[in-house]
């Protein structure tokens, strides 16, 4: 049996990010007979996924570091590489480029990076040792077109020069359209009998082929069965959703609920949930806050530990999520699942939430994540005056409940690479309202997937919100779409399927086994 080859996914942390978190799942999907994985990071905190990655067969390495250290780091990371008998370097984000880039500099071990985003949004430090340093790798992965445009912008020389060392590839973010599912109050996926019979007969293979050692000549017969499941798995879901409705964009709005018959209760609201004390005068007016007051760099309490907030909060197996989280059965749910970082402008969704709420008073908000903006857009939230109608359950390994509960995926960000919560939320059949940021553009059509705004053009995200809660047709029609692009472009199968081809192609140019 040949010997497999060995990747090195080198990145600086592993938090619950969505860059991160495409290491172990594009890691469950790869054949494993051919490719073996280790991960490699230099910052530890709390929330992270290392549980995650081990679990879908990657080796994980850490050399403890901060961000300046990283730059010392480069000797052991070349020790690393030549000890393990790496065979391809596969770096994420700015610093971690940065650092495998320096540290190839000595090895003859091909390198490969992906960027998630557009260089205008890395700061001065990540911005110049990115440019300076972009073309002593093989190939260089952009998740979305807006991105590879940057790259090609922004380097010193032309990234896409004939005959040079750099390969510039588009490889979009995807999702394992197989496990992202819209599940039933029960915690079932909503899907055919015809998928089950055929998920049931894969889930069989899985359990079989896991009983067998790697080294056994069977495995990689086994291994082929389970990939022939995968594809009939696929073929079923496409057959499905061809005979959905085309979606009509001038369907008439339907009146709405009675909101009385909708209202919270309060009583029933979750004890647990964070205590956003009601102000004396809501004010429904108010205005987006201040973006310089909000700015994270200013002087800010300590954030305390989320556990200790969320650690009673309903799991993601409670059999009725809505009931556990106070939102009455029929309300509306709009939400979003990110990290609370400034990109994400969380306080103007919290603005167009309450705006949404000035017409549709039954709807309900759910925030899924946490970060250091938490603070300060749970205080907006308490002193709208409205804190009964949202959410918020802090970081979350399994967001497929909450996903499955949610009518709308509202988005405001400034920028994106290709958000890979987006584009889970659509596998679970979530039409999107969300401004034209980064690649996001590049997912959802306008009109047929969900609603989408220029980014300063973010108050029009009201109008497409109330519009899909008024209009269930409608409604519908977008949700089955999600669902239907993701399945189409986006799938886990496909991303995976790009990336072998990039390691094949670095191996075929460079060769393996032929360090210094």
């Amino acid at each position: 049996m040949p010997n497999k080859i060995r990747i090195l996914h080198l990145i600086k942390s592993l938090g619950r990010g969505g860059a991160e978190k495409l290491i172990p799942e594009t890691a469950s999907v790869h054949d494993q007979t051919r490719f073996e994985f280790h991960c490699l990071y230099f910052y530890h905190q709390e929330n992270n996924i290392v549980d995650e990655l081990e679990a879908a067969g990657i080796k994980v390495h850490l050399i403890p570091s901060s961000n300046l250290g990283l730059f010392f780091q480069v000797g052991k990371v070349r020790e690393f590489v030549k000890e393990f008998k790496i065979d391809i370097i596969h770096a994420h984000l700015p610093w971690a480029g940065i650092l495998s880039r320096l540290a190839g500099r000595k090895l003859n071990v091909p390198i490969v990076y992906t960027e998630h985003n557009t260089w205008d949004r890395y700061n001065t430090i990540s911005y110049w040792g990115n440019r300076l340093t972009f073309k002593w790798q093989d190939v260089a992965i952009a998740v979305s077109n807006e991105v590879a445009l940057s790259m090609q912008l922004n380097s010193i020389f032309d990234p896409y020069r004939r005959g040079g060392r750099l390969k510039v590839k588009v490889i979009q973010n995807g999702v394992n359209t197989d496990v992202f599912r819209r599940e039933t109050e029960d915690g079932t996926s909503l899907r055919s009998e015809e998928q089950s019979k055929a998920i049931s007969s894969y889930g069989t293979e899985i359990q079989r082929t896991e009983n067998e050692r790697p080294g056994n000549q069977e495995f990689g017969e086994k291994k082929q069965e389970t990939r022939d499941k995968r594809d009939e798995i696929e073929r079923i879901e496409k057959k499905r959703i061809e005979i959905l409705p085309i979606p009509n964009p001038q369907s008439p709005n339907l009146p709405i609920p009675n909101p009385q018959s909708l209202a919270p209760n309060p009583q029933s609201l979750n004890p647990q949930s964070p205590n956003l004390p009601i102000s004396q005068s809501p004010n429904p007016q108010s205005p987006i806050p201040n973006p310089q007051s909000l700015n994270p760099q200013s002087p800010i309490l300590p954030i305390p530990n989320p556990q200790s907030l969320i650690s009673n909060l309903p799991t993601s197996q409670s059999p009725n999520l809505k009931f556990q989280l106070g939102i009455p059965e029929e309300a509306k749910v709009i939400g979003k699942v990110a990290v609370f970082r400034s990109q994400k402008r969380l306080w103007i969704w919290v603005d167009i939430a309450i705006k949404i709420l000035e017409q549709c008073p039954e709807t309900h908000f759910l925030l899924v994540g946490d970060g250091e903006w938490r603070d300060r857009i749970l205080d907006q939230i308490r002193e709208s005056g409205k804190q009964d109608h949202f959410h918020w359950v802090g970081v979350q390994k399994q967001v497929i409940p909450y996903l499955s509960i949610m009518d709308i995926y509202l988005s405001t960000s400034e920028f994106e690479g290709l958000p890979i919560a987006m584009l889970e939320a659509m596998s679970c059949e979530v039409p999107v309202v969300a401004t034209r940021a980064g690649g996001i553009g590049e997912m959802v059509q306008h009109g047929v997937q969900g609603f989408l705004t220029e980014i300063e053009d973010y108050e029009d995200l009201v109008k497409y919100a109330v519009q899909l809660i008024r209009d269930p047709e409608l409604h519908s029609q977008f949700a089955a779409a999600a669902r239907q692009r993701v399945v189409e472009q986006f799938s886990m199968k496909r991303m995976v399927r790009e990336l072998e081809e990039v390691y094949e192609y670095v191996g075929r140019k460079r060769g393996f086994g032929k360090r210094d």
